[in-house]
This record gives structure tokens, sequence and C-alpha cells, in this order.
């Protein structure tokens, strides 16, 4: 058994910054640091508010996903994990 230790991922931006309160639409986020070793249960997902979504892997810097149905137009704080425990604390 392996345990893996990795440096504390960031996002650094999104695109785009906004889209429609029924999901569906396709973001990018870039930052550092992102991982993707489905084999050891690392693997990106994202968080709207409290809504969570799988994301494709692009590259160690890019992780797209696709945003969830939200029941309310408002900002929601935006955050990643890649071993579905540890979140991303960009706010």
């Amino acid at each position: 058994m392996l345990y893996m230790y990795y440096p504390d991922p960031v996002i650094k931006y999104i695109n785009p910054h906004g889209g429609p309160s029924g999901g569906g639409s396709d973001i990018e986020l870039a930052g550092a640091w992102f991982l993707n070793y489905p084999a050891m249960g690392a693997q990106p997902r994202a968080r709207f508010g409290t809504e969570e979504v799988d994301c494709t892997f692009v590259n160690t810097v890019r992780v797209r996903c696709k945003t969830p149905k939200m029941n309310f137009a408002s900002s929601v704080p935006l955050e990643l994990t890649f071993n579905g425990q540890d979140w991303t604390e960009s706010g």
C-alpha cells in the first residue's frame, strides 16, 4: 500500500467567470499542481458552493468541468479536490 504526498493545488483563474443558473456551462480552471492518478484515487472534482461535479484532467495546470444547476442567482465559492477530502481554499 502506498501513500502519496503532493503539493497543495492552487486555482489561479476560471474561464468563464459566470453562467446561467440552469448549469451545464463548460468551464476551465487553471492553476498549479493539478493531479490525475485514478489508480491511487487522485482525480479532480470541483465544488460550486455545496454542489460537487467530476472534472476532466487536461494537464498539471488545467482541468475542465460543467457547472451544476443552482436554484438561485448568486456567486458561490469554487474549489477543487484531487483526493475527495482535501479542498483548495481559494474562496
